[in-house]
């Protein structure tokens, strides 16, 4: 199955075709790549977060909702959502707290 948590890769597939042959960017302003990174790195933290509370020391602890931020990549700015613990002691790698680009 392609869907995968709301995401619908051959819907993503057919649309980055469709903006491709219309001239559009892969980079920049409404980039035909945003989507796919955003839904990438969302399911990076995701992971990260499944792992902090895998531990033992975790055992109590728990997901506390979410929350966004946007973020300057080299594909445009894009709103990602990033999971929260109970307990405030999850330290996302990938896209650390208070970071806000991907540019470097």
């Amino acid at each position: 199955m392609n869907k995968t948590e709301g995401f619908d890769y051959k819907e993503f597939e057919k649309e980055a075709l469709l903006k491709l042959k219309q001239g559009v960017s892969l980079e920049g302003e409404n980039a035909i790549l945003a989507p796919l990174l955003k839904r990438l790195l969302e399911a990076g933290l995701q992971g990260e977060l499944d792992g902090h509370l895998s531990t033992p020391d975790q055992s109590k602890n728990r997901r506390n909702s979410l929350s966004s931020k946007k973020v300057k990549t080299h594909y445009g700015s894009i709103e990602v959502t990033t999971p929260r613990d109970r307990n405030g002691s999850f330290e996302p790698e990938l896209l650390p707290k208070r970071q806000t680009t991907l540019i470097e």
